[in-house]
């Protein structure tokens, strides 16, 4: 296995790695949220129907105002 040699870094280049690896851990954090809420969608979408059906009725004025094309 070859060796790797630690490199000098400049403290603005130290800076923009940090900054970096910080938008990483943001983008990381939203596609956890992501994986979680996407699944739950999905399900809600497959059952719109029994969904709407269980709704009150506040709820469902809710759902025909997001989901009917506006004029």
């Amino acid at each position: 296995m070859p060796k790797i040699s630690r490199v000098e870094l400049t403290s603005d280049q130290e800076r923009e790695v940090r900054e970096r690896l910080r938008g990483l851990g943001v983008v990381t954090a939203a596609f956890g949220a992501i994986e979680t809420d996407l699944p739950r969608a999905l399900d809600l979408a497959r059952n719109c129907h029994a969904v709407y059906l269980a709704a009150d009725p506040q709820l469902r004025r809710l759902a025909t105002r997001r989901f009917s094309p506006t004029p």
